[in-house]
């Protein structure tokens, strides 16, 4: 993905991409709050709706996004029906001003 798996950024992307070695559905995608690995976070309300088909790219548009941890979530399903889900943590810094 263009956004690392622990990464700390000043400047969130347009677009959160996510590519695979092999075309997948995607079931589901969500960024919550990141509260912790025991509790929930607050879903981000995102204007997106996974395409149907197999693809082996994403784009999802971001919203703004306050400074703070998050965690993207999503679920994808293979060719032959096996679902995967994975996650990445990130963080979104505040801009340095001087």
């Amino acid at each position: 993905s263009n956004i690392a798996a622990g990464a700390i950024i000043e400047t969130l992307p347009e677009a959160f991409v996510i590519e695979f070695s092999q075309p997948v559905g995607l079931a589901s995608f969500a960024i919550e709050t990141d509260k912790g690995a025991a509790v929930k976070g607050e879903p981000v309300a995102l204007d997106y709706a996974p395409p149907k088909g197999m693809h082996a790219k994403f784009d999802i548009p971001l919203p703004r996004l306050s400074p703070g941890a998050y965690v993207a979530k999503w679920r994808t399903i293979s060719k032959d029906g096996h679902a995967m889900a994975n996650e990445i943590r990130f963080t979104l810094a505040a801009p340095w001003a001087p």
